[in-house]
């Protein structure tokens, strides 16, 4: 039976339940029995009727026994599928979950003058979030109302190319844009409802602007959204929400298989499972999650597809006393449920065990003596790839390599999203591929292992001392012969190499080498990451985040964006205002935006584009682990000067802030101008780094000639909660005759 045809049964079986009583009777008399004979130490401390009935129960429970036995298929679904386009409004949709790269079908695409317009039909909904958007495989930033800010689309006051998306939660709504451009083909009813959608508008310069070919060669380009995609069920929250966690994600898609419904599962066992799935455990460089799933396909959900999920996660699916459905790990060494002894004379017990016909795994010539593994990798931006796992000693068997020669087990995992759960997988289905295998004849006593997974039987050494040797095995469900009275017990033996604890250090696979995002091509270098990041509180209490960074031979246009995360998610990138404050700061650049990032996380890059709006490849993140405010004192003013303002006796105090990211304001302060209305001066301008201020100072109340004012004042820079730098200080006196010095 294969496992595709255990999970079919469930439904049909259900109806069997009526006769648990029949079944109850004959594990009545089976157990009672085994007890006549003097076996009952064989069996769990329990009722024999509760043992009959957990034991003998239905065919549903040998059925989930055969199911998690026999895992031999052929694989179902391809999530590089995902990020493919293709055209037309027909064919297979599209199913995605956890974090995936998507690009989709161009279900409409038209013409309305100057503005061309596809719309993109990714998955079925919802799309939980959009973390990056990529044009013709290149990065761009979008804002809120879709515009492209990136070169060399931007233009000011808008773009040539905008990107906007619908989640698919089923609220769709006709786009507005394409009813008021397309009015006979596009209507109310083409709402496109619960598919996650991205409409394209890009607006041509015309083919006499210099920009056209820049921007039309070759005409519209894919667009690709890396995506939080789906939304599930947690027992834990009773919330629907986006995730990863692979438990829930199989519970989510077995209860939509045909023939089952969320009523089968025991949620409360599934949701001790997900804890133990989002546990962190020890992985090279730190520690992670112990199951995660991600990934897509593209056609029906069918049952090949929720198998692949089960291996990609490492779990099997069991059936509870209570008749509903949860989830075990597939351990690589399992404890023991039972012990068949070989003899218990003490106890006046004869062995049960009668003989076994065990083969050495497939024949030597067909034995896998390499593993390899697929997983889906963010590493190459979210398609399924291959490990390296050339350093790894558990992957290759050298002594069969010799005699046979290279016999390849691929671990083919579609939807383990991470190298580290891959690779313990991998070690344990490699190892369970060369395994000895066969059956093992028994009295009726055999009939104990029923409704076991894990068993150890004692059995007949051939060593000098003729001691049995103990053989730990999953076994599938068992047999009986009635004219003998006797049980066949199929079995796998789990091999030693999998009681060996899991080292992550020596037995990880290593992932691939991420590949980078593509970039037009260009004589840039690559810019460093930004040099530091901070939050800007002003006098007003407002708030801007600011970066600094080195800029790169060539480059003249910057583009810098940022990130924070919520729930641990991130948000996209969004746009930053650079700008460059004259020749003082020859070299360095910042950027700012209006946010309150106090004490979250956040991200930042950059890079360059020259004159022919080229562009480099984005520099490394800046990750700021939180953001804060930084409140040492920044360094004092430069240029600081007083000069005429306005008529008469004006005079005007100026002042440039310093380089210092941090510095909020300037504080100017005077003192000695006579009219109690007026005076002391004490004014806090807010500025940025380089920004050149200027205070024009009230009118001095001086009497004639030779009466005189002199006027002291002060400049400091200020961080956001006031901490000043060193003042700098200056006067100027006003003669009586209204002269100034």
């Amino acid at each position: 039976m294969k496992l595709k045809t255990a999970l079919l049964v469930g439904a049909s079986l259900l109806a069997m339940t009526a006769h648990a009583h029949a079944f109850q009777a004959i594990g009545n008399l089976v157990i009672s029995g085994l007890l006549a004979v003097g076996l009952g130490g064989l069996l769990p401390a329990a009722s024999s009727a509760a043992i009959g009935l957990g034991a003998v129960l239905t065919a549903v429970q040998i059925g989930a026994t055969a199911l998690n036995f026999i895992r031999a298929k052929p694989p179902s679904a391809d999530p590089n599928t995902m990020k493919q386009t293709t055209k037309g409004a027909e064919g297979h949709g599209r199913y995605a979950f956890g974090r995936v790269m998507l690009e989709g079908k161009i279900a409409f695409g038209n013409t309305a003058g100057y503005k061309i317009n596809r719309l993109i039909l990714h998955c079925f909904g919802p799309i939980d979030a959009v973390e990056e958007y990529f044009y013709d495989g290149r990065s761009v930033t979008v804002e809120e109302d879709g515009a492209v800010s990136s070169p060399p689309f931007a233009v000011p006051g808008g773009s040539h190319l905008y990107l906007q998306t619908k989640s698919g939660d089923g609220s769709e709504t006709a786009w507005t844009d394409l009813k008021s451009s397309y009015p006979t083909l596009w209507t109310d009813d083409h709402r496109v409802a619960g598919i996650g959608q991205t409409l394209l508008t890009f607006i041509s310069p015309g083919t006499a602007s210099d920009r056209f070919a820049k921007l039309l060669t070759g005409g519209i380009k894919s667009v690709r959204v890396l995506a939080r995609v789906g939304r599930c069920f947690d027992p834990r929250t009773s919330e629907t929400k986006w995730t990863r966690n692979g438990v829930l994600w199989c519970a989510h898609w077995l209860s939509r298989l045909p023939g089952w419904s969320s009523a089968m599962l025991d949620w409360d066992d599934i949701a001790e499972r997900a804890d133990e799935a989002d546990a962190l455990v020890p992985v090279v460089g730190g520690t992670a999650p112990r199951c995660t799933l991600s990934g897509g396909w593209e056609g029906p959900l069918t049952t090949d597809i929720v198998l692949e999920m089960l291996d990609s996660a490492g779990l099997e699916v069991r059936e509870t006393p209570e008749g509903k459905y949860t989830f075990a790990w597939l351990e690589d060494d399992p404890t023991t449920e039972l012990v068949i002894p070989w003899s218990r004379a003490e106890e006046g017990i004869a062995s049960p065990y009668i003989d076994h016909d065990l083969s050495a795994g497939p024949e030597g010539a067909k034995r896998p003596n390499i593993c390899t593994l697929e997983y889906f990798s963010p590493e190459r931006m979210y398609e399924v790839a291959e490990a390296d796992l050339s350093g790894v000693t558990w992957a290759r068997v050298n002594h069969d390599i010799d005699v046979y020669g290279d016999q390849e087990r691929r671990v083919r995992l579609p939807f383990c999203d991470n190298v580290h759960q891959g690779s313990r997988i991998a070690r344990r289905m490699f190892y369970e591929g060369r395994a000895d295998s066969g059956l093992v004849k028994t009295t009726l006593a055999g009939l104990a292992t029923w409704g076991k997974r894990v068993i150890t039987i004692q059995v007949p050494d051939v060593g000098e001392d003729f001691s049995p040797a103990s053989l730990k095995c999953r076994k599938g469900p068992v047999r009986t012969d009635q004219s003998d009275c006797t049980c066949e017990i199929p079995v796998t033996v789990i091999p030693a190499e999998l009681q060996v604890p899991w080292n992550p250090a020596t037995m990880e696979a290593t992932p691939p080498p991420v590949l980078p995002t593509f970039e037009y091509e260009s004589e840039l270098p690559t810019p460093a990451a930004p040099l530091e990041a901070c939050q800007i509180v002003y006098p007003d209490a407002s708030r801007e985040v600011r970066i600094r960074f080195a800029g790169v031979a060539g480059g003249t246009i910057a583009e810098a964006t940022r990130r924070t995360y919520s729930a641990g998610m991130p948000t996209p990138w969004a746009s930053m205002t650079e700008f460059r404050p004259g020749t003082i700061f020859l070299g360095e650049w910042y950027a700012y935006a209006a946010a309150d990032w106090q004490e979250q996380d956040a991200d930042f890059r950059v890079r360059f584009f020259d004159s022919d709006e080229e562009g480099s490849y984005w520099s490394p993140l800046l990750e700021k682990r939180p953001l804060v405010v930084n409140n040492a004192a920044p360094s004092v003013p430069t240029n600081v000067h007083h000069g005429p303002h306005g008529e008469g006796s004006g005079v005007a105090i100026n002042a440039t802030a310093p380089a210092d990211l941090h510095v909020a304001y300037l504080r100017f302060q005077a003192s000695g101008g006579g009219n109690p209305q007026d005076w002391p001066v004490d004014e806090m301008l807010p500025c940025r780094p380089g920004d050149e201020l200027s205070l024009g100072l009230p009118a001095v109340d001086v009497g004639p000639w030779p009466d005189s004012v002199t006027v002291n004042y002060s400049v400091t820079a200020c961080a956001s909660d006031g901490t000043p730098s060193a003042a700098v200080t200056g006067s100027y006196t006003i003669q009586g005759s209204g002269g100034g010095q």
